[in-house]
C-alpha cells in the first residue's frame, strides 16, 4: 500500500494531525480525529472539498481515531457522498471508532462503512 500525505492542516513533529489528506492505492484518505461535532462541521466539510478537488479518485473517510461524532458530521458525509455520486464517485468510511459505529447504527447508515478486506 502505498500512501502519500496531499495535504495537511497542522503538523505535531514529523506526525500531520487530522483532518489531513493522504492518496492510498488510488484512492484519497480523509484522516478525521478526536471530537467532530457542530463546532467542527465547516473543518470537515472545507477538508471533503478539498478531498473532492484533489483529484478525481474515490474517498475514504479514516474514523479510527474519532473519540466523538455528531449528527452534523455524519450529514457531512451524507452530503458528501451525494456530490460524488454526481460525478460517478464513491464516499466510504472506514475503521469507525466505537463512538462513530454506535452513532451510524443509530442513524442507519453502516451502508457507508467500507467492508473489512
Amino acid at each position: 500500500m502505498v500512501s502519500s500525505v496531499l495535504s495537511s492542516a497542522v503538523t505535531s513533529g514529523d506526525r500531520p494531525t487530522a483532518p489531513f489528506l493522504s492518496g492510498e492505492g488510488g484512492r484519497t484518505v480523509l484522516w478525521l480525529d478526536g471530537e467532530h461535532d457542530i463546532s467542527t462541521r465547516f473543518a470537515v466539510s472545507d477538508s471533503l472539498e478539498t478531498a473532492f478537488s484533489a483529484n478525481d479518485a474515490d474517498v475514504i473517510v479514516e474514523l479510527s481515531q474519532v473519540t466523538f461524532i455528531g449528527a452534523a458530521t455524519i450529514d457531512e458525509f451524507v452530503r458528501g457522498r451525494n456530490i460524488l455520486r454526481g460525478q460517478s464517485r464513491t464516499l466510504t468510511l472506514r475503521s469507525p471508532s466505537r463512538t462513530a459505529q454506535r452513532l451510524l447504527d443509530a442513524m442507519g447508515l453502516t451502508n457507508l462503512i467500507e467492508p473489512n478486506e
